[in-house]
């Protein structure tokens, strides 16, 4: 294509200073249709240095591209409305929290709505008539919006709108507000009934009310349940609406005594090889046994320990601990890779792959035991960075998996290029993939893009034996959920191992 030829230039001029450059372009065929190719140019030089010869390598990826393209659609939109997702919703608003930050005067504003008397709807008209009425109230809501806005159904009848780079945001939230408030006042006509709805909308101004996701989708909830039936039918966050906050802080005071206290624990979810039948290895899954609150799962504390800056001491905690169990089931005989899903601000700590390292030595266990878990998105918001730091946990044996693989920006790219060994499956496309045809189409395309590309599949949230079956048959490497085993505390889980039909595998 004549839009690609300055990047092919650019390449080939890269090349000629001896440099191997690897770049995507499109072809037009006579019959127009496009193809995109992979294009590497290998520069070959003399004894003087000089590039006497440039190698040419080209591969049709256009299948490849096609099938990203489309579990990208799948996974990021809603297939009633054709909005956005959480998924993708979470994913503009990191970037335009990224774009405040950078601009330092920008605000942003969260919506949270829902509609009110949604129920008796679908209990009176049925569910056909309750998705209509979705339908025609996202089509109304679009017309609310600037091109850079987004809307978003978050599932039910919850709708999120993310207003970006705005200079006044109680200003410019409240005339917004107003215009969505409109939307509802003309009735939805639905199976020849007038159907009259109203909305609650809670709004949060970022940074006035939060800096993360977690926070500002948090806060948006509770402005938005506390406006329910009160004029004029939206409220901005404020603390005294939150019942949790007084809770939150003590909760933040508690978890910054916990590892000294030895409070945190690990569990241990087995995979299974779905050709073997063999446990292969484990997933490590952080718990909190909270003297007065008792066992705390990792999202009611994980997302404190980020914004009180414990996620670096508790991050190293988990990897050792990790490490040291693996070192004593290999000794017992069971040879296992254990997985550490490891969050996305660890990677910006310049002492993880010298703590791992030091970890490993210090216990004498091979870096064969040890997965590390990153997700998509985690990978997408820095890729620079996080590749260094995977190539780097790479050279030392560790191998590497992306987590809810369907939930974020899948890249081509990526994929090819960094040393990944396993693509782990959502366990809500595995949960639902008997009943949705997309979320059956995301498993198998998923398998058949990580086999094409050389890579393990494991799905994840395998809790019946249809789904095991079904995965078999479409070819997935591995399995971890509840039919297999819940997760377990160490003790349990090396009596589960010695006790289960499952046998031990060798490691892959």
């Amino acid at each position: 294509m004549p839009e690609d030829k300055p990047l092919v230039r650019a390449a080939w001029e890269q090349a000629l200073t001896g440099n191997q450059v690897e770049i995507e372009t499109r072809v037009q065929r006579p019959n127009g249709e496009l193809r995109w190719f992979r294009r590497v140019f290998y520069p070959y030089a003399d004894g003087s240095g000089r590039v006497v010869r440039i190698d040419g390598l080209m591969e049709d990826t256009t299948n490849a591209k096609t099938m990203i393209q489309r579990l990208h659609t799948l996974a990021t939109t809603d297939a009633l409305t054709g909005l956005p997702n959480r998924t993708l919703l979470n994913d503009r608003l990191i970037q335009a929290i990224a774009a405040a930050q950078r601009d330092g005067q920008k605000q942003i504003v969260l919506m949270l709505m829902d509609l009110n008397h949604f129920k008796e709807i679908n209990d009176t008209l049925g569910h056909s008539a309750g998705d209509e009425v979705l339908t025609l109230v996202a089509q109304r809501l679009r017309g609310t919006l600037r091109d850079t806005d987004t809307l978003a159904r978050l599932g039910g009848d919850e709708f999120a709108l993310v207003l970006p780079d705005i200079a006044h945001g109680r200003s410019t939230a409240e005339r917004v507000a107003r215009k969505v408030l409109q939307c509802f006042h003309a009735p939805f006509r639905v199976a020849h009934n007038e159907l009259f709805l109203g909305t609650s909308i809670g709004i949060v101004i970022y940074p006035e009310h939060g800096t993360d996701i977690d926070t500002l989708m948090s806060r948006a909830d509770v402005a938005m349940y506390s406006t329910k039936n009160k004029d004029p039918g939206f409220m901005f966050y404020a603390p005294v609406l939150d019942p949790n906050a007084q809770k939150h802080l003590q909760l933040s005071a508690d978890l910054r005594h916990a590892l000294a206290r030895d409070e945190l624990m690990l569990y241990y979810q087995p995979k299974i090889d779905l050709r073997t039948g063999g446990v292969v290895g484990a997933e490590a899954l952080i718990r909190w046994r909270h003297p007065q609150l008792g066992i705390l799962l990792p999202e009611m504390f994980i997302p404190l320990a980020e914004r009180a800056g414990l996620i670096k001491p508790i991050t190293d905690w988990v990897i050792h601990s990790t490490i040291k169990q693996c070192r004593q089931w290999h000794d017992a005989g069971h040879r296992l890779r254990v997985a550490v899903n490891v969050p996305g601000r660890a990677f910006q700590d310049p002492s993880l792959v010298g703590n791992v390292s030091s970890a490993l030595l210090g216990l004498s266990a091979a870096p064969e035991c040890l997965e590390i878990e990153i997700t998509e998105n985690v990978l997408m918001s820095d890729t620079g960075l996080v590749a260094k730091v995977l190539r780097d946990l790479t050279e030392l044996g560790i191998t590497i998996a992306i987590d809810d693989f369907g939930t974020g920006y899948s890249s081509l790219a990526y994929l090819k290029q960094l040393p990944l060994h396993t693509l782990k499956i959502y366990k809500s496309f595995i949960i639902d993939m008997h009943n949705d045809e997309n979320d059956a189409v995301i498993v198998r395309s998923t398998i058949d893009l990580a086999h094409n590309l050389g890579r393990q599949v494991v799905a994840e949230g395998v809790e019946t034996k249809e789904a095991w079956d079904l995965l078999w048959v479409l070819g997935c490497d591995g399995a971890q959920g509840f039919h297999i085993s819940r997760p377990l505390p160490a003790d349990e889980f090396t009596h589960w191992l010695k006790t289960s039909p499952w046998s031990t595998a060798p490691l892959q």
